[in-house]
């Protein structure tokens, strides 16, 4: 298999770079096999992986066109991880060149590296790797001792800088040149233990240790205080930038926000998870809802019809539930909107209700978690059904259904009230005392509550309270 045919399959198997962009690396592998540049060095193209943010794939390999290889077998296919080629990973996510970075190759040898990205169409899409046994490649200012570096300015300031070892936010100072001329221990901890730098990295330049694409030249043009965040393999850092007048350096600040990352990650897999769930629940109770009414269409009995109607109406109760769950993604439901579906969905079913006004005077800010709202949206469903149904003569004039729903002191106030005529509490058919015992059971089980209800010649009103 040529160089090209493997470059092509890698790429198709490990990334999803466009056609197009494959294209781009094969001209560039094309490039470094003419010889223009790097002869007596190890070549290598490296891409980033769709399956790990802190691995590559050894994509290319040109050994020395003039003195021995630092390799004995083939690489190209193999895999380079943050822990041992933290320049190559930096370039990759970043888009900025990595300058003669130590790296433990994967024969484990000891080598520098000095990688430049390979970006096409605004996109960095894999890294030119340049690699020696020595540093001859690199810019030798970056690896002197960190005194030469602290002008004396600086260096009268040492003992400022000493105040910032006792954060746990990594701090580094930067001198004029853009050297660095302090890190403090947390902000080395983080470039070696997390960021896996194998070299000291004072003296380093900024744009050799700086985790996103904000160069040293645009740090200077910043005249304000500049917050970022970035994801940096399976970190997450919050960078904080800014120029030290009084002191004429510049400061940049890591805040490691990794655990707060995971956690909102989580939560949103949480959330999806949840929505889809709630959505399917919603899809598989209106199919439910379609063979019921179904059933009824075909039954001869007015009594089996009107028994699975307010079946119907229970699980559209749920059904309410649900879509609002599926909607927002979360654990809670509004109750503003929740029971204005609920009444609505009753008052569609039953004939002639268009004669019936309804009011409504609703908290919009209260909400409840899905199992008591569930219950409550239930509740609602039974005692509105109930005025529609019993409260109510053909002849009567100005039909009215009262709905009411108030906090104060952390207790729920719901009421449901009709100026009808007026029914039994207890009710006549068993269908009514199935609904008035749901309610009960709601009220006192799930919400943990106290129901009252009064009804006379002048209307029903129920009365419902419990706790937030």
């Amino acid at each position: 298999m040529s160089y090209r045919e493997k470059i092509e399959q890698l790429c198709r198997e490990q990334t999803d770079l466009d056609p197009e962009a494959i294209c781009y690396l094969l001209d560039k592998a094309a490039e470094m096999e003419l010889g223009t540049s790097h002869r007596q060095e190890d070549v290598f193209i490296d891409v980033q992986t769709i399956y790990q943010t802190n691995e590559a794939m050894v994509i290319y390999h040109r050994k020395p066109l003039e003195g021995p290889s630092l390799y004995t077998h083939e690489v190209v296919g193999e895999v380079a991880n943050l822990e041992n080629e933290p320049g190559v990973i930096r370039t990759l996510q970043t888009g900025q060149a990595s300058i003669g970075l130590s790296a433990l190759s994967q024969e484990g040898l000891v080598i520098y590296q000095t990688v430049y990205p390979i970006t096409w169409q605004g996109q960095t899409i894999g890294a030119l790797i340049v690699e020696a046994v020595n540093r001859q490649f690199s810019s030798p200012i970056l690896f002197q001792n960190r005194s030469l570096f602290l002008d004396s300015t600086v260096s009268n300031l040492a003992q400022d800088f000493q105040l910032f070892d006792c954060l746990s936010d990594g701090v580094f100072i930067f001198n004029q040149g853009g050297h660095l001329v302090y890190a403090n221990p947390a902000g080395q901890c983080i470039y070696r233990e997390q960021l896996a730098y194998r070299d000291s990295i004072y003296g380093m330049h900024y744009d050799n240790l700086v985790l996103d694409s904000v160069s040293f030249m645009d740090f200077l043009s910043q005249k304000n205080v500049s917050v970022t965040s970035v994801d940096y393999g399976h970190y997450s850092f919050q960078i904080k930038r800014q120029f030290l007048a009084d002191r004429a350096c510049y400061l940049m600040e890591y805040r490691d926000n990794t655990e707060q990352a995971l956690l909102q990650r989580k939560n949103q897999e949480q959330r999806m998870a949840l929505r889809e769930a709630n959505h399917r629940v919603k899809n598989n109770l209106q199919t439910l809802v379609s063979l019921l009414r179904l059933q009824a269409y075909q039954s001869e009995s007015s009594e089996v019809q009107s028994a699975l109607e307010e079946g119907v109406q229970r699980i559209l109760s749920v059904v309410s539930i649900h879509d609002l769950l599926a909607a927002d993604g979360g654990g809670s439901a509004g109750l503003e909107f929740l029971l204005k579906r609920v009444v609505e969905s009753v008052q569609r079913s039953f004939w002639g209700s268009e004669s019936v006004q309804v009011d409504y005077l609703l908290e919009s800010r209260i909400s409840l978690e899905s199992s008591r709202a569930t219950a409550l949206a239930l509740v609602v469903n039974e005692l509105v059904q109930n005025s529609f149904k019993h409260a109510f003569k053909k002849t009567d004039q100005a039909k009215r259904i009262r709905l009411q729903l108030s906090e104060k002191d952390g207790i729920i106030r719901l009421l449901v009230a009709d100026n009808g005529n007026g029914y039994k509490i207890q009710g006549d058919g068993s269908h009514h005392r199935l609904g008035l015992t749901l309610v009960q059971r709601f009220v006192q089980g799930k919400l943990s509550g106290k129901l009252k209800s009064r009804s006379g010649p002048r209307g029903t009103e129920t009365t419902i309270t419990f706790k937030y």
